[in-house]
Formats: structure tokens, C-alpha cells, sequence
């Protein structure tokens, strides 16, 4: 099962390096050789969301994949140096669907941010929501930190990030108003929960970038006289 492991990590890295980009989904099965009891079988995978985080020796890769004529989703963590399995579930109950790491809480081991498609105690519909864990890696688990039920307005994407470069990162979300619109509202973490500390205004935003830098739809976000604005170049 290693083998399977870092030959999955350095295919989703050989991809990171030829596309530039910080991690990429593809829409497509890619080949996965996998080695069981000596045995060295190929079998394909659906990559669904993927996130490094890389900060001194702490180095994870994430994944959320299915296989083939499968609809389980399987989300897993990886160490990126040995190739071992951090965490492995099948978590399609909840229908994840991205995978994002952050210093939102510690400053020294990554919060994992699981977006998922269901129901809540607090809200009885089936809607995009934000959990956040925390790894326990002794028991390979993952343990609840806040699983937020609802943001200012309904969400159609999130991304952690340090959007004002002060060294704490916030919860950047894309979310709907009542007039259809959208707008990127960022929270951070206070105490027991998340509060709002910037928002942008209305217009029309898809979602965020599989890159490096905080972008929507190729363009730039930034802190503007503690608003969030796009950088139109």
C-alpha cells in the first residue's frame, strides 16, 4: 500500500510542477500503479480535491478521490516525505468535496477544512457547509474542531488563507446574497468560533483558484481600507 501512496503523491506533484499551480484536480482517471502482497497492479482513481501544506518538517498531501464506477469518496492525508497514511476514511455519507489545510487555530500543526454537502443540527437542509478537524495522528483520526452550519450567507466556496499577510490566516468564502449575487466575506477565528473581519462588494464570483496566491475567477484578492477587493490588472 505504500507504493500506492507515494506513487499517487508524485503523480499529483508532477502535475503541480508542470501546470504551476498549487494543486490540481483533474477531471479525468489517471493510472495509479499499486503494489499488493509484492503484487504491482494498476488501478485508475478520480482525484475530487487535493491541498498541500508545507511548513518547516510538516509536509501533508490531502485528497478526496473515488475510484471508478464507484461513488464512495475516500479522503485521505498524507506525509509527503514516507509516504504514510495519516488518515483514510470513506466519508461519502457526507459528500465531501475539497480538501483544504490552514493555520486557522494553531500556529504550529494545520487544521484540515472539509467542505461537505449535508444537513445540520441547526439547519435542516442540505446545503455546501465548512468542518473543521483536527488531526489526531496517533489514532489516525480526525477530531471536530467547529462545524460551522451556516456563514453570513449561504456558501458556494471557501479557501483559508492570510489574506492581510499578518500571520494569522482567515476563512475566505464566496457567498450568495438574496439578489443572487455574490459577494467574499473572510472570518477568523476568535475564542469559540469564527467572526466576520472582512467583506467585499456585491458582483459576480464563481470560485477560488487552484493557486499559490488568493485569486477568484484569475484575479487577485487583496485588503483595500479593510475591504476585500479584486486587483484588475
Amino acid at each position: 500500500m505504500r507504493k500506492f501512496i507515494i506513487s499517487l503523491g508524485a503523480l499529483i506533484i508532477f502535475f503541480a510542477l508542470i501546470g504551476g499551480i498549487y494543486c490540481k484536480s483533474p477531471s479525468v482517471f489517471y493510472d495509479i500503479l499499486v503494489s499488493e502482497d509484492g503484487k504491482v497492479l494498476k488501478d485508475k482513481i478520480k482525484i475530487i480535491s487535493c491541498d498541500y501544506y508545507r511548513s518547516g518538517e510538516i509536509k501533508r498531501v490531502g485528497l478526496i478521490y473515488r475510484k471508478p464506477l464507484s461513488l464512495k469518496r475516500i479522503v485521505e492525508i498524507i506525509d509527503e516525505d514516507s509516504g504514510e497514511i495519516l488518515y483514510s476514511m470513506d466519508l461519502s455519507e457526507i459528500k465531501p468535496w475539497k480538501i483544504k489545510f490552514g493555520n486557522l487555530v494553531s500556529r504550529s500543526e494545520p487544521e484540515i477544512a472539509l467542505g461537505v454537502f449535508k444537513k445540520t443540527p441547526l439547519h435542516n437542509i442540505k446545503a455546501k457547509r465548512c468542518f473543521i478537524y483536527n488531526l489526531n495522528k496517533e489514532e489516525k483520526k480526525l477530531v471536530p474542531r467547529i462545524r460551522i452550519s451556516k456563514f453570513s450567507r449561504p456558501m458556494i466556496d471557501f479557501r483559508p488563507y492570510d489574506i492581510d499577510a499578518d500571520g494569522i490566516w482567515e476563512l475566505i468564502s464566496i457567498e450568495e446574497n438574496k439578489d443572487k449575487s455574490q459577494r467574499i466575506a473572510a472570518y477568523r477565528w476568535r475564542d469559540f468560533g469564527f467572526e466576520l473581519v472582512y467583506e467585499g462588494d456585491p458582483g459576480t464570483f464563481k470560485s477560488f483558484d487552484e493557486s499559490k496566491d488568493l485569486k477568484v475567477d484569475g484575479k487577485m484578492l487583496t485588503i483595500e481600507n479593510n475591504k476585500i477587493k479584486q486587483v484588475i490588472k
